[in-house]
């Protein structure tokens, strides 16, 4: 059986911690075949205080999608650079 997570947050969400970078290492330590992230999507500016500290901005969307895009081009299939 394949191990998967679909269920992964970073410090964009506010309320947990580690970068992309931070999740994908621990996935392959802890023998992860596939990682998805589940960030929770920005609110518009008039919902904000609904889901204070538990929603990331625009901006870290932004940043969000460079890092996803790093991640898939320098390892297609979760095979980093920093598996040997």
């Amino acid at each position: 059986m394949m191990k998967t997570n679909f269920h992964t947050h970073t410090f964009r969400c506010g309320h947990a911690v580690g970068n992309e970078e931070a999740m994908v290492k621990s996935a392959i330590e802890e023998g992860i075949e596939v990682l998805g992230f589940s960030e929770h999507v920005p609110l518009p500016r008039y919902r904000k205080h609904i889901f204070k500290g538990m929603r990331y901005t625009l901006n870290h969307f932004r940043s969000f999608a460079v890092a996803c895009k790093a991640i898939i081009t320098n390892g297609p299939a979760m095979r980093m650079p920093y598996k040997d």
